[in-house]
């Protein structure tokens, strides 16, 4: 049988912080009275946070591996968005891809991420699993009208992700994260970091056995 090693647990309540700081952005660009400078402001305070989370991650991941776990989260949360305001015809989105990585296509670069890394023993497990998680929330890139391959892409990446049971994992606790001070009120914290991170794990796990 193939050993089961534990998930990188520890970075998931700081993603859950962090995505769930920029869905509140998000929800401004749903208002009636949305301008142009609504838009850049949070457009600035999304760009924030993603700073925030690229610095998190080089604290314990090579800048290569810290970027492309970033990447993956830049260009769901710019399609996330280009897609919501497309549907309230409420205007276009500047994508942050261009501030981060200088780029247009996170669509295509995406998925060409992923083939290149899925291989390689030397890529951190939460790189595979920013992408998966990310694409399990909803990213589409270039196969937006083919889920056979949004499908297949899902299955790579959830073979190479190690996972443990969600018993286990709700035995562990992230003592790293307890000591980190935020702006944001500890018990919503709390809160969104175990919801994240318990879906992540029961999805990958109870997915695993298929």
């Amino acid at each position: 049988l193939k050993e089961k090693k534990t998930m990188n647990y520890q970075f998931w309540p700081e993603i859950s912080l962090y995505l769930d700081e920029i869905r509140k952005e998000k929800e401004v660009l749903s208002r009636d009275d949305l301008n142009i400078d609504m838009m850049g402001e949070v457009r600035e305070n999304i760009n924030h946070y993603l700073e925030q989370l690229k610095l998190s991650f080089e604290q314990s991941l090579d800048k290569q591996y810290a970027s492309l776990a970033l990447f993956a989260i830049v260009a769901y949360v710019d399609e996330d968005i280009q897609r919501q305001l497309v549907e309230t015809r409420k205007g276009s989105w500047n994508p942050l891809q261009k501030d981060f990585y200088g780029a247009h296509n996170a669509g295509e670069v995406f998925f060409e991420t992923i083939d290149k890394i899925i291989d390689n023993p030397e890529v951190p497990s939460i790189v595979l699993e920013v992408y998966y998680f990310m694409l399990n929330k909803g990213f589409l890139g270039k196969y937006r009208d083919s889920k056979t391959h949004i499908a297949k892409y899902l299955d790579l990446l959830k073979d190479k992700i190690p996972v443990i049971t969600p018993v286990q994992e709700g035995a562990s606790g992230s003592k790293e994260m307890e000591t980190k001070k935020y702006r944001i009120k500890k018990w919503h914290y709390y809160a969104c970091a175990g919801a994240l991170s318990i879906c992540v794990l029961c999805l990958l796990y109870f997915t695993s056995s298929h």
